[in-house]
């Protein structure tokens, strides 16, 4: 099935939230899947994966506990949001440095975080985990490695590292622009999720002006 990067965005964000994540963490979880899915990659399969197998209700459980040496969560793994949005932020201060996590939920997760961080700057990162390696510059990623590696749902490492930037060289995969195929099952599960956010009526939310009201004469 196909749908719009701009429904994708909507929905991830909403089933994010829906999931217990802060609304300005589910905001940037909603980019990061566009991100992928612009690049034909499946974010959509593994944000549903994801959230089916880890609590969000507690994102500080998942996220790095230090953003020295080597990362770590409290739960031993880490999340691939809370891991990307940390990523994300560091991003400024990675000349001359690379950043290496321990185990790691869906880290192709994460991936999607970067890339929307580096549109607009003239920085260039490679993620790499088990074989595959990932660089991305600006609107172009290039995808080395073995592709059954690409999904997994768990990595023991995974390491980032910025590149000399090399302008719009053009090297590598563009973004697509259009609708992109989604997995059907996959986005029932973000549809489920997404309906949590959803204000249940009663006659006292339309009172207070939800809905049509309570004379809805359409």
């Amino acid at each position: 099935m196909k749908r719009s990067l701009n429904e994708i965005e909507q929905t991830c964000r909403k089933a994010a939230r829906g999931s217990g994540l802060p609304w300005g963490v589910a905001d940037e979880t909603g980019r990061a899947i566009r991100w992928l899915q612009a690049f034909q990659l499946d974010g959509v399969s593994s944000l549903a994966a994801l959230l089916e197998s880890v609590d969000h209700h507690r994102p500080v459980d998942y996220a790095p506990e230090s953003l020295d040496g080597v990362w770590h969560g409290p739960n031993n793994v880490l999340s691939p949001i809370m891991t990307g949005l940390a990523l994300s932020d560091c991003m400024g201060l990675m000349q001359g440095r690379s950043i290496e996590t321990g185990e790691i939920a869906w880290p192709v997760l994460v991936t999607g975080f970067v890339g929307h961080t580096l549109l607009d700057r003239e920085q260039s990162v490679t993620i790499g985990w088990l074989s595959i390696g990932l660089s991305i510059c600006r609107d172009r990623l290039t995808i080395i490695g073995d592709m059954g590696d690409l999904y997994t749902d768990r990595a023991g490492r995974l390491t980032c590292e910025k590149l000399p930037y090399d302008g719009d060289s053009g090297v590598g995969r563009a973004p697509g622009i259009g609708d992109t195929r989604v997995n059907a099952q996959a986005w029932e599960k973000l549809e489920n999720r997404a309906h949590l956010t959803y204000v249940k009526a009663t006659e006292s939310s339309r009172l207070s002006g939800a809905g049509a009201g309570l004379n809805d004469n359409d």
